[in-house]
Order: C-alpha cells, then sequence, then structure tokens
C-alpha cells in the first residue's frame, strides 16, 4: 500500500513535471508569436506612417506648384497692366508735346 502510494505520488509528480514542461514550451511559443504579431503591426504602422508622409509630401508639393501658377498668373496681369498703363502715359505725353507744338 504504501508501494502504491509512492508509485501514486511519482507518477503524479511526472504528471505535474511533464504539465509544467509544456506550460513552458507554450509559453515560449506564445512569446515568439506574441513578438513576430508585435514586429508585424509594427512593420504595417511604419508601412502606412511612410505612405502617409509621401501621400503629404506629394500635397504640399502640389499646393506649392498651385501657389507658384497661381503667382506667376497675377504677376504677368499686373506686367500687363503696368504696360498697359505706361502705354496710356505714353500716349498722353505724345498729345502732350503735340498741343503744346501746335
Amino acid at each position: 500500500m504504501v508501494e502504491e502510494t509512492i508509485r501514486e505520488i511519482r507518477a503524479a509528480e511526472a504528471r505535474a513535471d511533464e504539465i509544467v514542461k509544456e506550460a513552458r514550451e507554450k509559453s515560449v511559443i506564445t512569446a515568439e508569436q506574441t513578438e513576430t504579431k508585435a514586429r508585424q503591426i509594427e512593420e504595417k504602422t511604419i508601412a502606412e506612417a511612410r505612405e502617409r508622409a509621401e501621400e503629404l509630401a506629394r500635397q504640399t508639393e502640389e499646393k506649392a506648384r498651385l501657389k507658384e501658377a497661381e503667382a506667376e498668373t497675377l504677376l504677368e496681369k499686373e506686367i500687363r497692366q503696368l504696360k498697359s498703363a505706361a502705354e496710356k502715359k505714353k500716349e498722353e505725353a505724345v498729345d502732350l508735346v503735340i498741343s503744346l507744338l501746335v
């Protein structure tokens, strides 16, 4: 009876050791899976951030091009207006000279 109890205790200890061993193995596997998943999430987040930054850079460049084109258009308009005003002043000066000569 004592021997059987000892065998049962040893068998229970062996089962407990096996359970602890399996738990450790599962813990290692879970840790590896968690690390892999974390790495994947990090890579995905970095890729998304990179894409967003590139998109923002493209948008900024496009806005800059539009502003530059707008400024160029306004400058051309102002130049035309100044040329027109200069032509009118020139015509007025010519008319004034002619009226003084007559």
